[in-house]
């Protein structure tokens, strides 16, 4: 079972917000969305998350009130199982 991957590759802080930068996959994929928690971006808050589509087609789509990332491909969610190749960029914002 492949687990969520994030990398950072920069950040940046201003007096109060940090941005990060950087790439990841989803893993395992389980109907609903991947959960995804502020401190795999290194940030203390998620006030903000854009994800690039990956390569692939794949369009993913944070979900604020359930914390969760959804992956969707030909318009519908994808089903449950490993979707670890469909690699994304993104830009995370939040408090410390």
């Amino acid at each position: 079972m492949a687990a969520l991957a994030i990398t950072v590759a920069d950040q940046v802080w201003t007096p109060h917000r940090m941005t990060s930068f950087g790439s990841g996959n989803l893993g395992t994929y389980a109907a609903g969305g991947v959960a995804v928690t502020p401190g795999a971006f290194r940030l203390g808050v998620i006030d903000f998350l854009d994800i690039e589509p990956a390569a692939d087609g794949t369009v993913f789509t944070y979900v604020p009130s359930t914390g969760k990332v959804m992956a969707f491909s030909g318009g519908a969610e994808v089903g449950a199982g490993d979707i670890s190749a469909s690699v994304f960029t993104y830009q995370a914002a939040g408090g410390f």
